[in-house]
């Protein structure tokens, strides 16, 4: 059993290093990452809002 859970904390780390590299490669930019475990992250809730740009053309 300890051995399972030192595995997933290696491949958790291993994730949180190549998912920031290949953030920054793809988009770059730099950005916190945090690996968690199926089903931590909330589902959004309610509609989506339109998002609208009201900034000034030059």
């Amino acid at each position: 059993m300890r051995q399972d859970g030192a595995a997933i904390a290696a491949f958790r780390r291993l994730s949180h290093m190549v998912l920031g590299c290949q953030l920054k490669n793809v988009v770059g930019i730099s950005a916190r990452t945090n690996v968690t475990g199926p089903g931590k992250v909330a589902r959004s809730e309610g509609k989506v809002k339109r998002v609208v740009d009201h900034r000034l053309r030059s």
